[in-house]
Formats: structure tokens, C-alpha cells, sequence
């Protein structure tokens, strides 16, 4: 096992994924051998829930409304290169290219450009509650099943 419990994960690059634990750090874990994960860090992040992956940077939410950018270029020292205030209490997130779309409990669905990572911002706010909780519960499942998945495969 790589962590006590997972909250969220991820993939994080080829052959890796990044898992959170409940709220206090995220942790990367080569997964070349699915046999075999093997634990290549943990970094603390206080509230860490959702994760995002775009060459070279992971992206880790934390439910005290910020988002952390993190270099993985190194995936055994990544390198904390940014922190983006003003959202709420985000919980998921998908990145595609350089945006990525955030469920956020109280904002909704946070549409943030990632073009310039040493200034992310917030490029749209919708206030789609309802959709943003239901999308949150449907990628909870999936996630939910993948760690079932990868847990089975561990042993």
C-alpha cells in the first residue's frame, strides 16, 4: 500500500499516477509495474483533494481554495512552482492542455487558463451548482473504482 487512504488520484504522467490522502499531502507512485506500485514522494498539501496532470506540471487542488502547481519533471523531488487563490472549496478537477475545469462545491464549474503557469486565473466562472455536484459524484465513482482496482492489483 502507498498511503493509508485514498481521497482522489490521477494520472501524472507516463506510467505514474498521484493519489491524495484524506486532505494532507499528495503522494506520486510509479506504476510501470502494476504488480508492484512503488512510492517515488509524498509532498504535504493541507487540503489536498483533486488532481490534474499537463506535461510537466501536476496540478493539486486543496479544499482551502487554492490550487498548487507543482514541476514533476523530477518525479522523486518535484518542485512547488506556483499557488492560485480565489477559489472556494474545489474538490475535482480535468485538465486538457493548458485548462482545466474545476468542480468547486460552492462556485460551480471554474473554467482556469493554465497558459502561463507562474499566473493562472480564472477564466470563467459558471454558477452550475447542480451540475458541478453531480459531475463531482460521478468522477468520485470512477475514482472510487480505479483505486479498487489498483488496491487489487497490489496484492
Amino acid at each position: 500500500s502507498t498511503t493509508t487512504f485514498v481521497r482522489h488520484m490521477g494520472l501524472a504522467g507516463p506510467e505514474r499516477v498521484a493519489v491524495t490522502d484524506w486532505g494532507y499531502s499528495f503522494t506520486l507512485v510509479d506504476v510501470s509495474v502494476s504488480e508492484e506500485p512503488r512510492t517515488l514522494t509524498s509532498q504535504s498539501v493541507y487540503g489536498a483533494s483533486g488532481v490534474g496532470w499537463s506535461e510537466p506540471y501536476l496540478y493539486v487542488l486543496s479544499t482551502a481554495g487554492h490550487l498548487e502547481i507543482w514541476n514533476a519533471d523530477d518525479p522523486e523531488e518535484p518542485q512547488r512552482v506556483g499557488v492560485m487563490s480565489g477559489l472556494s472549496r474545489p474538490w475535482e478537477m480535468a485538465v486538457a492542455s493548458d485548462v482545466a475545469y474545476v468542480a468547486d462545491v460552492d462556485l460551480g464549474l471554474v473554467v482556469l487558463d493554465l497558459s502561463m503557469q507562474e499566473k493562472v486565473r480564472v477564466a470563467r466562472l459558471n454558477y452550475l451548482e447542480r451540475l458541478a455536484r453531480k459531475r463531482v459524484s460521478m468522477l468520485k465513482s470512477i475514482w472510487i473504482k480505479a483505486v479498487k482496482a489498483l488496491r487489487i492489483s497490489a496484492k
